[in-house]
Order: C-alpha cells, then sequence, then structure tokens
C-alpha cells in the first residue's frame, strides 16, 4: 500500500469520526476535525484547485463570495478587531467542505451521513432516558437548544436515508412489522421523555428495562434485513434511529425546529404524494392534542415573543441597525445590541434569527449572496440530472436545509457552530451525489447511451 493510501485511509476515518461525534460533543468532534483537515490540505495541497472545481459551482460559489465578502465589511465595521479574526477563521468552512465532498465522492455516498445519524442518536437516546438518570450526572451531551437545531436537519437526513436505502435495494421488502415497531418505539420514548422525570424509582427501573427491549427488537428486525447493523441498514434506521431523532425533537419543546420539521415534510409530501398531506397534518394535531408540554409551549409563543429583553426588542435593534448601516456593521459584531437596551440578558449576543443577524452584521449584499446559496442548495435537484433514488435523497437533503432556515427564523442556528458544522456535512454530500451524477452521465458504461 503507498503512502498516498495510507493517508486516504487516516483521512476517511478522521472525517467519519469527526462526523460522529459532532451531535455528541464539540470538542470531541474537532479533536478528530483539525488533524484530519491538516493532514487533507497537506496531501492534496496540489489537487486543492481541481477539487474545488469538481465541486458544482452553484454550491459553493456563493458562500466563497460572502466569505470574502465578511472580511471586507470587518474593514468599515465598528470592530474590525472582533470581526477580522472570525471572518478569516471562516475560511475554514471551505475547506471542510472539500474535505467531506472528497470523502463523500471517493467512498460511500451514505458513509458520512450514516456516521452523524448515528452520534445523533446516541445524544437523541440521552435525551430520551435524561428524565430516568440522576440529575446529579449533569448536562453530559450538546444542550437541547443546540441539539434541536440540529435535529430540525438530522430528523431529515435520517428520513432521506432510509428512503434512498429502501429504494436502492430491490430485495428490501416493506415489513408492518417494522413499521409498528417504528410506530412503538417512537411512542415509548417520547411518553417516557416527556413524563418520566415525575416517576418513583421503580418504574423509572422499569421504564429503562424497556428501553433496552425496545432497542434490542430494533436489533433483531434489522439482523433479519441481512445488511450488518454498521452499514446502510434500512430497518434499523426506520425502527431505531428514526424514533429517536423524532422523540428527541419532541422532548426538547423547541418551536422553530418543529415548524421547520413539520413543514418541509409536508412539502416533500406535496411533491411526491399530496394524499398523504391531510394524514400528516391529522399526526401533528394528534400529537399537539395529547402531549401538554407542547400545548403549553405553543400557548407561550406570544409571551416569550414580547417578553423584556426577548425577540421583540431585539428585533427592533436589529432593524434600526439594518437601517442605519446598509453595508453591516461587521461579522460577529451583534453583541452591540445589549449597548441598546439593558433588558437584554449577556448571553444573548445575537438577533436570534438568520435574516436579521445576517443584514445586521453583512449588510444587505451579504443577505442577498446567502441566500442565493440557500436558494441554490434547495433547488439544485432541478438543475442537474439524477437518477433515482438519488434524486429523492437530494430532494430530501434539501429539505433539511429548507427545514435549517425555517428554525433560523426564530434562531440564529447559522451562528452555531455545531448547527452549521452539520451544514456543512450536507453540502458536501449534495455535492458528491451530483458530482458522482454528471460523471456517470458523461461517462455511461459501455453500450449505454446518455439521454
Amino acid at each position: 500500500m503507498s503512502q498516498s493510501d495510507k493517508l486516504d485511509i487516516w483521512i476517511k476515518r478522521g472525517g467519519h469520526l469527526s462526523a460522529f461525534l459532532l451531535p455528541i460533543k464539540l470538542s470531541l468532534s474537532y479533536a478528530a476535525l483539525i488533524p484530519t483537515l491538516l493532514l487533507f490540505i497537506y496531501k492534496e495541497r496540489s489537487n486543492l484547485f481541481e477539487i474545488f472545481k469538481n465541486i458544482p459551482q452553484i454550491l459553493i460559489a456563493p458562500i466563497v463570495s460572502w466569505n470574502l465578502l465578511i472580511i471586507l465589511t470587518s474593514f468599515w465595521g465598528i470592530d474590525m478587531g472582533t470581526s477580522l479574526p472570525q471572518s478569516l477563521r471562516f475560511v475554514s468552512s471551505i475547506f471542510i467542505i472539500l474535505l467531506f465532498f472528497k470523502i463523500s465522492y471517493s467512498h460511500k455516498t451514505y458513509s458520512l451521513l450514516l456516521c452523524l445519524i448515528l452520534g445523533q442518536s446516541i445524544a437523541a437516546l440521552h435525551t430520551v432516558i435524561a428524565p430516568l438518570l440522576p440529575s446529579s450526572m449533569g448536562q453530559i451531551f450538546l444542550g437541547a437548544v443546540t441539539e434541536s437545531g440540529q435535529l430540525a436537519i438530522t430528523s431529515l437526513v435520517a428520513l432521506g436515508s432510509a428512503c434512498a436505502i429502501f429504494f436502492n435495494n430491490e430485495n428490501l421488502k416493506f415489513s408492518l412489522r417494522a413499521g409498528l415497531l417504528s410506530i412503538f418505539n417512537l411512542i415509548i420514548f417520547s411518553y417516557i421523555g416527556f413524563f418520566g422525570s415525575n416517576w418513583n424509582l421503580t418504574v423509572k427501573i422499569l421504564a429503562l428495562i424497556l428501553i433496552t427491549i425496545s432497542i434490542a427488537a430494533s436489533i433483531r428486525a434489522a439482523k433479519s434485513e441481512g445488511a450488518p447493523l454498521l452499514a446502510p441498514n434500512f430497518t434499523i434506521l426506520l425502527t431505531l434511529l428514526m424514533p429517536l431523532l423524532f422523540s428527541a425533537l419532541l422532548i426538547n419543546l423547541k418551536r422553530g425546529p418543529w415548524l421547520g420539521v413539520g413543514l418541509s415534510i409536508l412539502i416533500l409530501l406535496a411533491y411526491y404524494s399530496r394524499r398523504l398531506i391531510l394524514p400528516a397534518i391529522a399526526v401533528i394535531c394528534l400529537t399537539v392534542a395529547t402531549v401538554p408540554q407542547i400545548q403549553t409551549r405553543l400557548l407561550q409563543s406570544s409571551r416569550d415573543f414580547f417578553i423584556a429583553g426577548g425577540r421583540s426588542e431585539m428585533w427592533e435593534i436589529g432593524i434600526e441597525l439594518a437601517a442605519k448601516y446598509p453595508l453591516g456593521i461587521g461579522y460577529q459584531n451583534s453583541p452591540i445590541l445589549q449597548k441598546y437596551d439593558p433588558n437584554i440578558p449577556a448571553v444573548h449576543n445575537h438577533f436570534h434569527s438568520n435574516i436579521l443577524n445576517v443584514l445586521v452584521e453583512t449588510g444587505w449584499l451579504g443577505l442577498m449572496i446567502l441566500g442565493l446559496w440557500v436558494f441554490n442548495l434547495v433547488i439544485v435537484s432541478q438543475k442537474f440530472p439524477l437518477s433515482f433514488p438519488n434524486s429523492l435523497l437530494i430532494k430530501v437533503l434539501s429539505a433539511s436545509i429548507i427545514s435549517w432556515q425555517i428554525a433560523g427564523l426564530v434562531e440564529y442556528n447559522f451562528g452555531d457552530s455545531e448547527v452549521f458544522m452539520v451544514v456543512l456535512i450536507v453540502v458536501a454530500t449534495i455535492a458528491a451525489i451530483v458530482r458522482s451524477e454528471t460523471d456517470r452521465s458523461a461517462h455511461p458504461p459501455f453500450g449505454q447511451k446518455v439521454l
């Protein structure tokens, strides 16, 4: 084995480990990512521009342009000492896309996504059983806000991966038993997560036993599929991982991710199967009607918006700053908002909205460039000829971008590193699928014509 091949193996392992650890702990993910990224840059130092050119330009050119813009806005912003170093640091995002693109393109397309889903499922399992654990254990994984921001994306990534794996294997058939087990696990996980904190020790132990049985039943059902559990396994995704992700999404009680995932699923149904829209809405209404915590959270929306130091006041300040500084105040200079209103808590150092935060910091031009990037990610399946089921997977991944931005209407998840790293993995995967499909169309197998 050549030295180059050995480096490729380590880069592949490091990238997959980083994706797996991302939903668990950002510091651990960076511990794997940083040396992997440096190794990748060293190995591909003479090919980086070629890798960049292989990525469909509509997916990467806007974010590169935006990066250049935030560096420029630093010089006329209100605090160059803060914004310039942060703008230069953002350059690493471009190299991260190149890294994950190379891994996805050179190896199995689903592997990065599956590592991300597996890590997210472990974090979700902790969210489910947290009410059953002693409070003295403290917080081990990411907080509810960050986890929900990731789940707004990864729950749809899991859905798309499951569909792509199912339709990619002609021998797979949908099992009613697996479907019922999936629904059962979703209900059990959600019920324990919502109500488990009120139970006595005996009931909590029984609940942990029930969760263990549910996991064992899912693994047993998955083994019948024939694929290894850590390989692209449709049954394990359907019966265990997806119920964990969607139950954690509900348990965290974050309204933006609820709205993002819900609307994105309805958009997908409108495209693929409109007759399922009403049943989906009925399921959403039934969930709201049967879980008091969700009802309370929704009813508190107006109160939380207009509370002193809340989004209402932050958004008013943001609108004033956007009018006063049309070219932007500079990247990462949003903490200035606390100078305008003493009621805003010190922990709120941004405007709790992607659109408003980007507008205030980078001006109207920055907002338009970033909007173009998101738009391109959403319509990419319409721009390139894609075969099924890759076309389905791309549309669901694009829906995850929509979900990310809908959740970002009321939260600055673009500035949350743990969430934005998930977006970079999704972008790189989309680019790798599009590139491989484009190459296949340009160089079809012998005897096959390009339509």
